[in-house]
């Protein structure tokens, strides 16, 4: 081990030593990483991958939140079936009805009846003998057209007798 002279206050320190122990003034002169200039000594490296690890975390954080409801808590299982089962129902006894009035406007096409005639019930149970056992409310516990429906007169909608908001257009309709 040799005595050198600091460059800076001329003091002697050791050639191994990295800095001059009397000002800190470096002796040796930091050696070159053996990377390239894109990778430094690892620097810009690292911070590439702990960026994208972030961007990951992140994605990962906003999909994992969006998946959830933000009604999670207050949802009651039993009310959210009922209210589905009754949406079905509303829905199927509203395509019921739909039915009914082609059925009639064929029929009055057949027949060239006029809007607002009256079908009389002979010419109802044969319009209505192929589909009938098809065309009744799910509510209904006789499982009757006569019991689920009120047919009524040429042009006007039908109605259904066992549940009023079955006869009120959804809002999409309105």
């Amino acid at each position: 081990m040799a005595m050198i002279a600091c460059p800076l206050c001329g003091k002697q320190i050791s050639d191994q030593a990295p800095l001059c122990p009397g000002c800190g003034h470096p002796v040796k002169p930091p050696r070159p990483c053996g990377h390239s200039w894109l990778l430094g000594c690892g620097c810009l490296l690292s911070a590439f991958f702990t960026f994208l690890l972030m961007v990951i975390i992140a994605l990962l954080f906003w999909i994992g939140c969006s998946l959830q409801s933000p009604f999670d808590e207050d949802l009651d299982p039993d009310s959210m079936t009922s209210t589905t089962a009754f949406d079905e129902k509303r829905y199927q006894c509203q395509a019921n009805m739909e039915e009914i009035t082609l059925l009639k406007e064929e029929w009055a096409t057949a027949h060239a009846a006029k809007s607002g005639g009256i079908i009389t019930s002979s010419e109802a149970e044969k319009l209505f003998a192929e589909v009938a056992t098809k065309l009744v409310c799910p509510l209904d516990p006789e499982r009757s057209l006569k019991t689920s429906y009120d047919v009524g007169r040429l042009g006007e909608p039908p109605r259904c007798k066992c549940a009023e908001t079955h006869n009120d257009p959804d809002d999409d309709e309105k």
